[in-house]
């Protein structure tokens, strides 16, 4: 009977160990698909970052080819006379608020910052910069690029509306000479939120796994 009783233990082991190493391939098998899914989320995500920043990029060449900017620091230095700068913030306001971003503003290029609406207001002049080259992180990296380009700054925290956000900023160009530069400052939150929209709300990676 010994026999046949160590016989059925073995048996009944390795069964178990079977059953074991199954559950254990089940389990690296749904890491995998988790991890899977994991990556493509994010894919999707820097992907839609990228549209939002695109989009955004996008409407500041279009924004920077008003001809007001030029016209405005055309005159070399020193703030821009009262008629230019009436013209100037009207173009900053209907740009605010069309454009989902914090902060857009004008400078020129010895980093005097002539123009700026943020808050959903336009700054008093004894509010401006009087040089964004020490404050604004786009403002160097920007004002050596050529017409029609862009420079991206990585995540920073705005003096003005102390939101976290992404600065863009691009050159103002007139007959091959760089002016000065506009500035836009994307909200990150904002992109958080067109984010959401185009993907929908997802509580947690587990339970979006767990739904399958």
């Amino acid at each position: 009977a010994r026999p046949v009783t160590t016989l059925v233990a073995a048996v009944a082991g390795l069964a178990l160990l079977a059953g074991s190493l199954s559950i254990v391939r089940l389990g690296e098998a749904m890491t995998q698909e988790a991890l899977g899914r994991l990556d493509r989320h994010a894919a999707m995500q820097a992907l839609a970052v990228d549209d939002v920043v695109r989009d955004a990029t996008s409407d500041l060449g279009l924004a920077s080819r008003n001809v007001v900017f030029g016209d405005a620091l055309a005159s070399g230095t020193g703030p821009v006379e009262p008629a230019s700068r009436t013209r100037v913030e009207s173009a900053l306001v209907y740009m605010g608020q069309r454009l989902a971003v914090d902060e857009i503003c004008l400078t020129r290029r010895d980093g005097l910052e002539v123009a700026r609406f943020n808050g959903g207001r336009l700054a008093a002049v004894a509010d401006l910069s009087p040089d964004e080259s020490l404050v604004n992180p786009a403002f160097a990296p920007s004002i050596g690029l050529a017409d029609e380009t862009a420079y991206r700054t990585a995540p920073y925290v705005s003096p003005d509306t102390h939101r976290w956000v992404l600065g863009l900023a691009t050159p103002i160009v007139r007959s091959g000479e760089t002016l000065g530069i506009l500035h836009f400052e994307l909200p990150i939150a904002a992109i958080s939120d067109a984010i959401a929209g185009r993907f929908g709300e997802v509580n947690s990676v587990l339970s979006s796994f767990i739904r399958g």
